[in-house]
């Protein structure tokens, strides 16, 4: 899909004119964390639509009616009825696409494995590296796992406290 020859993505926008050249998405350090964060959004954009359907279908018919009855037009009806009942339902998805974006680690390893220049890589790629395949100082072999544990504490301390500022604006208003 993104190679630099052949793939679609640069077809595609070859045809609507807005490259000019081939481009190598993933291999250029300027455009390779753009093209995973693309597709990290895309592989989740289907179970969010999932839910705010779900927050759709959830509010009751009868608060359009008593809206329709006080003479709100249908922007009305969305600014001081729908927004408002999906509230919680946005809440939910934020906090798990923030949590999901800091968990990251499948779709970068298989598309760019935190390249080139490490342009691409997120830290749960690099606590992989250092408590695994034995990535340190001066290219040593020896996993150092004690490293890699911190830097897992680190990132749920830093998930901890997104979770709970998002759950303190979560209640603000209510």
């Amino acid at each position: 899909m993104f190679s630099p020859f052949e793939g679609v993505f640069n077809l595609i926008l070859m045809k609507l004119g807005l490259i000019s050249q081939f481009r190598d998405w993933l291999g250029e350090p300027s455009t390779a964390l753009y093209t995973v964060i693309g597709v990290a959004i895309w592989h989740d954009l289907g179970i969010n639509m999932v839910f705010f359907l779900a927050g759709l279908q959830s509010i009751p018919k009868y608060l359009y009616d008593a809206a329709k009855i006080d003479g709100a037009g249908s922007w009305q009806q969305l600014l001081h009825v729908t927004l408002p009942m999906l509230k919680p339902i946005a809440l939910i998805i934020v906090m798990l696409s923030v949590i999901g974006s800091f968990k990251v680690f499948d779709i970068v390893n298989v598309m760019t494995n935190g390249g080139p220049y490490y342009a691409s890589e997120v830290v749960t790629d690099y606590m992989f590296k250092y408590g695994f395949a034995g990535r340190g100082l001066g290219a040593s072999v020896v996993a150092q796992q004690g490293y890699a544990a911190t830097i897992g504490m680190g990132l749920f301390v830093v998930i901890a406290i997104f979770t709970f500022i998002q759950l303190k604006m979560g209640r603000i208003g209510r």
